[in-house]
């Protein structure tokens, strides 16, 4: 392989790892876009029912325990989001730095330093990815708790209504 060559994969190495950088930062916005959009839309759900349930007060084993599931569902899922839109450590976005470092500061070539930073990115986006796993698990958690306490909240407003 030539010397052009290999100058050329490190600069695809790099540029491929870069758009890949740039594809984890827009689905960790566009998770956490999304999951404030359902957590106010569940609110102001839960708020309906919870006017429903407060104004027949209801009574009853079933109208208490759905009441209690619905309240510990919603902060439970209020909760979970909060842990999934807490600021995270976002890996590979310091490049234009550390190219000037490497390239004008380090005494390597354009080749080597596409070549070490291309190295250093592909390990952000395997750190970037469990991050994202991780923070898809938890809108999963949160969606879950916030539609269980939608469910329990209807169903001990119908309860209440029909006692």
């Amino acid at each position: 392989m030539s010397v052009h060559e290999t100058d050329e994969i490190y600069r695809l190495a790099y540029d491929e790892a870069v758009r890949t950088l740039e594809a984890q930062a827009r689905r960790l916005s566009d998770a956490r876009g999304r999951l404030l959009t359902f957590v106010a839309l569940s609110t102001a759900a839960l708020a309906f029912f919870a006017k429903a349930v407060l104004d027949e007060r209801g009574e009853g084993f079933w109208f208490v325990g759905l009441v209690a599931v619905g309240a510990t569902g919603y902060f439970a899922g209020i909760g979970t989001a909060v842990m999934a839109l807490r600021p995270v450590q976002w890996y590979g976005d310091s490049r234009p730095k550390k190219l000037i470092e490497m390239y004008a500061d380090g005494g390597y070539t354009a080749s080597e330093t596409y070549h070490f930073v291309a190295e250093d990115l592909d390990d952000a986006i395997g750190t970037n990815k469990s991050m994202l796993e991780s923070l898809q698990s938890q809108v999963l958690l949160t969606l879950l708790f916030l539609v269980g306490a939608a469910v329990s909240l209807s169903l001990a407003a119908l309860i209440a209504v029909n006692s």
